[in-house]
């Protein structure tokens, strides 16, 4: 019966027509109702699960809302997930939050998760401890470049939850435009959250295109008068056309399959571009002995970026332990460690057992998370570490404490390390400990912003910049300096503030018979001395929160102009005759990346000394460096997502390769001529030695 339910449900669309029909066949009892919904989420039924959930919301059946903690990554739409959200009983926030920490949303779907948290934390069900979480996460999530939509849910998440630090972090990445989208896109939201089910979905389903874009007939076209396909001798008319007109309805992209049967057996007509548009769920629920071997690198490649590590452990354990594979058991390890998940890290870590290429051990925040109930064990790992990287750099020590269980004592090594390493990776590493310390709920600005600041300014000084360049660079020395003075002024208040609280303030006691509860003069003048340095204070932190705003306006007017100039500098100058001393910073990531590259099929054409390049780096780096050349060169999509243009060399792009290396190569119309695989240490060196 329930086998049955479940396959009915999964071949349904969420629409009226079909979310009736559905409801009549629901058990009886909730228990046994919420039991199918979490069975639907554990075997990774995503349509199974969204329908039954509308079904039963429909009919006001009691839904748990901890179904989402998973489920949320298998509801197909924002809109039906703000239905689903806003008709289930339990901690509808918590479940949200979950699913957002889980990793398997994508960014856009985790933005609309903590806007519905975020109305239901304050409309519905009121709670200041959910209101604090959903802006750590919401803080977290906003640092990142997101499309429209997310920012958009962001800062609706940030007006309903009037949090002061999610607050700053949200001037600081969004423009005007975003703020009346926003208003628009809550607004629909919370009144779909709010509708009765009955009036929130379409009356008949949508014919979707799917993930690749077409429909395509699933039963061939025939004529009503001609002879039945079948071969019964009768016409098509009082044969199978009415089975085949229902087959019609369900045609998917996949000629002569239907949408129903594709669901049954993805694998069956599983390619590299449907691999890529597959979602968390689908990704974990396929079978990898039905899939084609010449996909498993991509699908592990797939798992590991959405953290499905239950599905990368179910993978090895039908493949068994294969060496060419271990690079990806490597990265399953590192991310499971990331997200302290234990019981997940013994299990990979028992996997990969006496196979692991001795070249990779295992990473140092697993080891770190293995320690963690022995803290003088740590504490020695952390040391040893240490002694190790003192004389070169503690990036990727940083790094690893950042994203490990001791997240705070990274946060203090990142700061030593930011002062020494690249440009490059001091960025990065600034990102990395800003997304950190909202995780822990501090506060959104770190002391070694200033200094990554100063270092900004002090490596592009160049003395022949034209007079637009360096009217911009003034406008940000000006405009960093207008911060500092600000920043210096509220430390002085906080300062003044906290000797009026901790000085002793003598009270004179009311005399006999008079009203003991008149305040005395001078506790009223100190009380309105606080809250006037408070006011001024708030007034100040928006101040800067606006100029911060402004300073990264100006950096990234100031990037651009750079960029054409180099770019001019190089035409007139020729190849291969570029002024040397120009700065070696890469592309701004505000800029865009590979979005303007045509992705068409290119000739690879590698240097001289590749081989060479290739036996001095880890074996699964090098098979990583020519499978990213072969997919480049074939124009596949993935291959350019999160390309990065340098801006020092005109033409000249990366792109990474594993944790640690770089891929630099040239686009031309027909050819893609591989220059180097570098270390990511050695990037800056390499850049200057080119210029």
């Amino acid at each position: 019966m329930k086998d049955d339910l479940i396959e009915r449900a999964s071949g349904l669309q969420a629409c009226l027509r079909d979310i009736r029909k559905l409801t009549e066949n629901l058990p009886a009892r909730d228990e046994h109702l919420n039991s199918l919904l979490e069975r639907c989420v554990s075997e990774c039924r995503g349509h199974a699960f969204t329908n039954l959930a509308l079904a039963a919301s429909f009919s006001g059946r009691r839904v748990l809302a901890v179904h989402l903690r998973r489920g949320a990554a298998m509801v197909p739409d924002p809109l039906i997930l703000a239905i689903l959200a806003g008709h289930m009983d339990g901690d509808v926030p918590g479940a949200l939050v979950d699913a957002v920490r889980g990793g398997s949303l994508g960014w856009e779907r985790e933005a609309t998760s903590l806007l519905l948290a975020a109305w239901h934390a304050v409309e519905k069900t009121p709670s200041p401890e959910a209101r604090e979480e959903i802006a750590v996460q919401a803080r977290v999530l906003s640092r990142r470049p997101l499309p429209a939509v997310a920012r958009a849910c962001l800062i609706a998440a940030a007006e309903l939850l009037c949090d002061e630090s999610l607050d700053e972090v949200i001037q600081a990445t969004s423009c005007p435009e975003d703020h009346d989208f926003a208003r628009v896109l809550g607004a629909r939201l919370a009144r779909m959250a709010r509708l009765p089910v009955l009036e929130s979905l379409t009356k008949e389903p949508e014919n979707d295109p799917g993930p690749m874009g077409t429909i395509r007939r699933a039963v061939p076209k025939v004529g009503r008068n001609d002879p039945c396909p079948c071969g019964s001798g009768r016409k098509y008319k009082k044969c199978c056309m009415g089975k085949d007109l229902e087959c019609l309805r369900d045609s998917s992209d996949v000629a002569g399959v239907t949408r129903r049967e594709l669901q049954r057996s993805p694998e069956t007509h599983l390619t590299s571009e449907r691999l890529i548009d597959m979602r968390s769920w689908e990704l974990a629920g396929l079978d990898p002995e039905q899939v084609d071997p010449s996909l498993h690198p991509l699908l592990l490649n797939r798992l590991n970026l959405y953290n499905q590590y239950e599905a990368v452990i179910r993978f090895f354990e039908f493949a068994g332990n294969i060496p060419e594979y271990d690079d990806y058991l490597y990265d399953a390890l590192y991310g499971a460690a990331s997200k302290g998940l234990l019981p997940v890290v013994r299990r990979l870590i028992e996997m990969r057992g006496e196979h692991a290429d001795p070249r990779w051990p295992t990473p140092f925040n697993a080891l770190l998370l293995l320690a963690r109930e022995e803290p003088e064990k740590q504490f020695r790992l952390i040391e040893e570490k240490a002694h190790d990287v003192v004389e070169t750099s503690a990036i990727d020590l940083a790094f690893d404490l950042l994203e490990g269980p001791s997240p705070a004592v990274g946060i203090l090594v990142a700061r030593g390390a930011v002062t020494l390493a690249g440009k490059l990776d001091a960025i990065t590493l600034l990102d990395v400990l800003l997304e950190t310390r909202d995780r822990l709920g501090l506060a959104p600005v770190d002391p070694i912003e200033e200094v990554v600041d100063d270092r900004f300014m002090g490596e592009s000084e160049n003395q022949e910049e034209p007079v637009e360049l360096t009217a911009v660079r003034q406008e940000l020395e000006e405009k960093l300096l207008e911060i500092k003075r600000t920043r210096s002024e509220v430390e002085r208040l906080r300062d003044e503030m906290k000797r009026g609280v901790e000085s002793p303030t003598r009270v004179t006691l009311p005399e006999p018979g008079c009203a003991s509860d008149i305040e005395p003069e001078a506790n009223r003048e100190t009380s309105g001395k606080l809250t006037e340095l408070r006011v001024k204070i708030d007034s100040l932190q928006s101040t800067i929160r606006e100029k911060n705003l402004e300073k990264r306006t100006i950096m990234r007017d100031m990037a651009e102009k750079e960029d054409r100039i180099r770019s001019l500098k190089a035409r007139l100058a020729g190849p291969g005759e570029q002024r040397a001393g120009q700065d070696a910073e890469e592309l701004d990531p505000s800029l865009p990346g590979a979005e303007d590259v045509e992705r068409g099929i290119r000739v690879p054409v590698l240097p001289e000394r590749f081989d060479a390049i290739l036996s001095e780096i880890p074996r699964h780096v090098a098979r990583r460096a020519l499978e990213l050349i072969g997919a480049l060169s074939a124009g596949r999509r993935h291959a350019f997502e999160g390309l990065v243009r340098l801006r020092a060399i005109p033409g000249v792009w990366r792109q990474r390769v594993g944790r640690n290396h770089r891929l630099l190569f040239r686009l031309d119309r027909d050819r893609l001529k591989v220059l180097d695989l570098v270390n990511r240490s050695d990037l800056e060196r390499w850049i200057k030695t080119h210029l």
